[in-house]
This record gives C-alpha cells, structure tokens and sequence, in this order.
C-alpha cells in the first residue's frame, strides 16, 4: 500500500463482498465435526435456517467453490484489503479456526481482512434502506484507504448485488464487478442504467478533503457560513485568513462545491511546503527536459483544475518571485476576470485555463506588506472578499457539536478495526474539551479526540482518557483559584501515567518502564499518591 503524504490518495486495491451462503457452506465443511454442530445450533430461525441446510445437502465440497475463495485464488496476490460484510455473525467466526483463517489457508491471500458485522443494524435483508446505509458506510470506509475496488456480486442476494454496484460504481473511478461461477469468473461493465452515477462519484474523489461540513451554532461560525455562501455564487477571489488548523481548508471545498463550479477539479496547493523550483512546476506544470528529472511533459494545477477551482493554501509562504509570476497570472481580463495567463517551465508560449482562487494564510500579511515580505499588489488581488476564521478557543460553545461529528466518523472508519468499540463522550470530557486551550484549533481537537479512540478500551471516553499535550504548556487554567503549582503538575502527571497505562494494555510493569521508572512497586505507590485507581 501507498501511504498518504500531504494530499496525495493511497493506492490500495480492496476486494468487497457479502458473506455468502456459498462461502459459509464451503466453510461449514471445512470445519471439524464438533464446530459443525456449534455452527448448526447458532443458526437462526429468521436468518432462513432450513433453506440453508437444505442448500448444505446438496453441495459437493470437494467440486464446489467459495465464490470469495475463486476471487482471492485469481487476484489474491494484487488484493491488499479483504472487506466482507454480514448479518449473520456466528460466534464461531470469532473462535479459533476463523473465516480469516479458512480464507488464508485455501487462497494465495495474506493481506488484511476487515469483518463488519450487521446483524444488529440489519436484521433483514430486505430491509432496504438500512441494507443501503450500511453498504454505503463501508464503501466509505474503504475509499479512506484504496483507490480500486473489486466486488464480488456473487455472494449476496439480489439488493445487495444491486447496491454493491451502484455505490462502487458512484465512489470508485477504478472498479471490478465480478461474477463467479464456480472456478471461472467474470467482468461486468457498468449497466447503462447506472451511468448517471458516475457524476457522483466525480464529485466523491474531486475532493482533497472528505466529508466537508462547517459544524457549529455560534454567531462567529454561522457568519462565516452565510458570507461563505454568499461567496460562492460569485467568481471571484477569496482570501480566508484565521490561525492554523481553524479549518480554512475546509471552508475554502465548502466555497467550491456551493458554486456552480462544483463538478469541476478543486485542487489543492500547500505554498508553504513546496520550494519556489517545485511550486512553480506544481502550479503551471513543466515541459520534458525542463530541469534534471524532467522525462516527461506534466500538467499544473492551473491547467488540471481548467473550469474549477484552485486552492493556494499558505500562500503568504510563496517567495517574493513567485508572488510576481502569480500576480501575472491572476491579472484576468475585464471580460473573464477568472481567465489565467501562465507559461509551463521550459514552455516557448503561454497557455490560459478559466480557474477560480481561493487562497488561505494563518499569518499577519498586513504586518508581511509593511516589511516587504508580501507584494501589496497581489494582496489586493486575491483578497476580493476576505473571510476570517474563528480560533476554536472563542466558539467553545460548538465544540461539543464538532466533538461528536467526529467521534462519529471515527467509529465509521474502524468499526471493522478487530477490538474496536464504538466511543461516545462522557459529560465530563466534552467538559474538559470546552475548557482546554486549543494552541492548535480544530485540527488539535481531532488529533485528540483520535488518541482517545484509538487508546480507550470500551465505548466511553472520560476526562481522564483525553491526551492532551504532555507539557506544562497544555495545562488550562480557566479560574484564578486553579493556580496551585501542586495540582497542576499532578494532574499532567495522572494524565501521563494514563497514558502509557493504556498504551500498554494496563500492564503496570511495561508502563512503569515506559515512564522511565525502575520498578512497578514505584508506579503503583505513585498512583496511590495521586488518587488513581
């Protein structure tokens, strides 16, 4: 697997099925005798019991296939991630000898596998709405992680081998439908009458950010979604300004895809992680032999984005030449201001696209201008409306709400994750949420909220569970009378020890060692000391 660096997608190939009678059959045979029995007694009235023994009777194991075996046999050493999704989750699927298991000793698969259980959210299987909102939860899931996608259509009944194709198909630009039949499988292409999807799906993977929504009740923030909204029906630039990681990226998709360019590429541009030689091929692209590495000709974002938007994110990071080459590219015309004039690197002529600008910054750029850092003239041009980003410190009042959205995404991503539970907050960590002093805005809150997950056994998070920053910088003091030295540095030192009790499993003895204590007796006698259990 490709990791993600920056904005750049993972390159991931997933297979995604249902779990199958078929699949389960082969699999009930290959168990020992007494396993057999366990499957057979766990089987459910409701879940259609004696049509599969029935269907059991009649299937020759030694001749008869898995239609996810036969996939795995033919693509199992291309395919990186196993996603298969059941309502019928027997206890034995949890023992020793697993489906996983099974999969990985009869097929050339050794990736990893992801197990979604829905036989609480999807009782039946025809039940159609819940059928489609799980099946969607999961293809989301896997586009955080991959870029193609195979399905295997022949594990599952007719609704599902319908939505298995309209969701691929509206969220993968790379996909396999396949049908198996035995040992033999085959492609399908997409029926025609689905090919109105692929607009959605366009829409799905032009975004640089996913699932983009500005959350929040307090006047700071429905300011900036009402002048956001208004913005966007116009072309013209806009400058968002605010500190690090108050979401202005995020504001700046939400302008996009509220204006009637939203269909078209939104690319995103970070100014300030780019030397000027990279930005500058980055924006207008390069032509072969145009600098030592350059085989071949490469499209900008200028020219990639042509009808859409680009985002210059940082832009008050770019140097003092490249403000001058943007200054020129951005000078429009009086008929189509958002007409972009620009030559690629090694290029003999210019070359125009029509792209709207939205450019962001967390610095002082009217203290930039006064000392010569920042062309006042191209200030002006991007900043044709202004919006400005609230810290996360002066809208506590929606941390709460933003808090929840996001433990809520998080539960979606890993609820295939082996151990993993479902968290919410307890009242006394969305108390603590609101009376922390977010250096590092919104992106710290989600960094936090995702240690916590990630660290916390059970479905609660408590105060005690957040990390917050581990120096004396992160201590809040919300109150005058909180200003005992004492218990200031005792409450960093509990959350510290909390931490490596959780990084460890609760094993006293490793955390004692992770916290540089020579015997876990010390550990234990600190606890003590500090009130914690």
């Amino acid at each position: 697997m490709e990791t993600s660096k920056g904005n750049k997608v993972l390159k991931a190939t997933a297979l995604l099925s249902w779990i199958g009678d078929m699949d389960l059959i082969i699999f009930y045979y290959a168990l020992s005798t007494e396993l057999q029995q366990q499957m057979i007694l766990q089987l459910k009235e409701d879940q259609n019991k004696e049509r599969f023994l029935d269907k059991a009777r009649t299937i020759n194991s030694k001749r008869d296939k898995s239609p996810i075996v036969t996939i795995l046999n033919k693509y199992g050493g291309s395919i990186e991630e196993l996603h298969l999704i059941t309502n019928r989750l027997y206890g034995f699927l949890k023992s020793r000898q697993t489906f996983e298991t099974f999969l990985k000793e009869k097929t050339s698969f050794s990736g990893s596998v992801f197990l979604y259980d829905c036989e609480k959210s999807i009782p039946r299987i025809t039940d159609l709405s819940r059928v489609y909102t799980e099946t969607q939860n999961v293809i989301e899931a896997i586009k955080c992680r991959c870029d193609e996608l195979y399905c295997n259509l022949s594990s599952g009944v007719g609704v599902t081998t319908t939505l298995l194709i309209m969701l691929s198909s509206a969220y993968f630009e790379k996909y396999h439908l396949l049908q198996t039949y035995n040992s033999s499988i085959t492609e399908d292409s997409l029926p025609e009458q689905f090919s109105s999807l692929v607009l959605k799906r366009s829409i799905k993977s032009n975004a640089e950010f996913k699932d983009v929504r500005i959350i929040g009740d307090s006047p700071a923030i429905k300011k900036v979604i009402s002048e956001a909204r208004r913005i966007a029906q116009f072309d013209y630039s806009v400058l968002i300004l605010g500190p690090s990681g108050s979401g202005k990226s995020t504001i700046a998709k939400e302008i996009h895809n509220l204006g009637h360019r939203k269909n078209a590429k939104f690319e995103y541009v970070n100014c300030g992680s780019l030397t000027p030689s990279l930005l500058e091929s980055k924006l207008y692209g390069h032509k072969k032999g145009a600098f030592t590495g350059a085989d071949k000709d490469f499209d900008g974002v200028f020219k990639t984005a042509d009808g859409g938007t680009v985002f210059l994110d940082e832009v008050a990071d770019c140097s003092l030449e490249m403000q001058v080459s943007l200054l020129h590219t951005l000078a429009g015309s009086p008929e189509s201001p958002t007409l972009r004039c620009f030559r690629p690197m090694g290029a003999q002529n210019d070359e125009t696209s029509n792209v709207r600008i939205i450019a962001a910054t967390n610095k002082n750029i009217k203290q930039l201008i006064r000392e010569g850092k920042f062309r006042e003239d191209l200030y002006y041009r991007l900043a044709t409306t202004i919006i400005q980003m609230p810290p996360l410190i002066s809208i506590t009042e929606d941390i709460p709400r933003i808090a929840k959205d996001y433990m809520d995404k998080i539960n979606i991503q890993n609820k295939a994750v082996a151990g993993f539970d479902a968290k919410s907050l307890a009242p006394d960590a969305i108390d603590a949420l609101q009376h922390y002093n977010w250096t590092g805005n919104v992106r710290e809150l989600q960094s936090v909220l995702l240690r916590a997950a990630i660290m916390t056994d059970g479905n609660i998070i408590y105060a005690q569970d957040l990390p917050f920053q581990y120096d004396t910088d992160a201590a809040t003091i919300s109150t005058p009378n909180e200003f005992s030295l004492k218990e200031i540095l005792a409450n960093i030192e509990r959350k510290h020890i909390s931490a490596a009790i959780n990084a460890t499993g609760g094993n006293k003895a490793k955390a004692s060692r992770l916290l540089g204590m020579k015997k876990p007796q010390n550990l234990v006698s600190r606890m003590a000391i500090l009130k914690m259990t």
